[in-house]
């Protein structure tokens, strides 16, 4: 019916479809490489989801990766996942600041408040103490980009300089993925939110 509205036959018609769906699949894929600075070449692509398989090897030779991994269990790797993984909760809290900050203790707040919103959920699901863990994120731009990078912080994360080691981390990881061209859209870092997880 769709093909014959269109002057095409069955299978043309579904080819194209098809060909529609594995052009968004590139476009997402592509987004999701430039977005964090990734080279194709040096991934691979792993496909889940009851159909992935039959688009994966296309997407890939399009998109420039040269390897496919497709699980044993991909038609249900979402499934397997969900039923398998153990508890995981997120906390964040909004900082919009400058750095160095000139109030440490705005960091220290917020740092405080995940910190204990996380530990309350995670004893809320019954996960015994001993069995807890939390590490904690910063989602950090350039002012005046759109996008934020999330560095992992350190285990001893210094909370009294203002967020000068935060923001020693986050231009390491920056040069790191974006290259040192990118480092002059701005000089001053912006510390968008804190995550406990």
């Amino acid at each position: 019916e769709l093909g014959g509205g269109l002057g095409l036959g069955a299978i043309e018609a579904a080819w194209g479809v098809r060909e529609i769906a594995a052009a968004e699949m590139l476009k997402a894929l592509r987004a999701r490489l430039s977005m964090h600075a990734l080279s194709a070449s040096d991934h691979c692509l792993v496909s889940y989801g009851g159909c992935g398989a039959l688009f994966a090897a296309d997407i890939a030779r399009m998109a420039g990766l040269t390897r496919v991994y497709i699980p044993e269990l991909a038609s249900v790797l979402s499934a397997y996942g969900a039923a398998t993984m153990d508890i995981r909760r997120e906390r964040l809290c909004t900082i919009l600041a400058k750095l160095p900050v000139s109030d440490p203790g705005v960091i220290e707040h917020a740092l405080a408040e995940v910190r204990e919103a996380a530990w309350a959920d995670l004893a809320a699901d019954g996960v015994v103490e001993a069995d807890r863990t939390l590490r904690f994120e910063a989602d950090m731009r350039f002012v005046g980009q759109r996008w934020e990078l999330t560095i992992p912080l350190p285990d001893k994360f210094a909370q009294g300089d203002g967020g000068r080691q935060a923001e020693a981390i986050f231009r390491e990881e920056y040069l790191r993925r974006f290259g040192a061209a990118a480092t002059t859209t701005s000089s001053v870092v912006e510390w968008v939110g804190i995550r406990a997880v």
